[in-house]
């Protein structure tokens, strides 16, 4: 899917995966998902293929991956 230059914020991206935005930047600190962008203040920016991985973290976690676990995978399907 291609992304056409659009950013969300990160409470926008909360929304939409259903997850919330503590466990978002959790994800960018650990290195599951990185924004795709930056504000001038630092505001992290997500693009649509940024809230498809932080959905495919999301299915994972039931499945009890660990965090080392998904980002191998991630890793492996980039």
């Amino acid at each position: 899917m291609t992304d056409d230059g659009v950013h969300m914020q990160i409470g926008q991206v909360a929304q939409r995966t259903e997850l919330s935005i503590r466990t978002v930047r959790h994800y960018d600190d650990v290195g599951l998902v990185t924004p795709s962008a930056r504000t001038v203040g630092g505001f992290r920016l997500y693009t649509e293929s940024d809230v498809e991985r932080l959905l495919v973290i999301r299915r994972m976690k039931p499945l009890d991956f660990t965090l080392a676990e998904m980002k191998q995978l991630l890793e492996s399907l980039d």
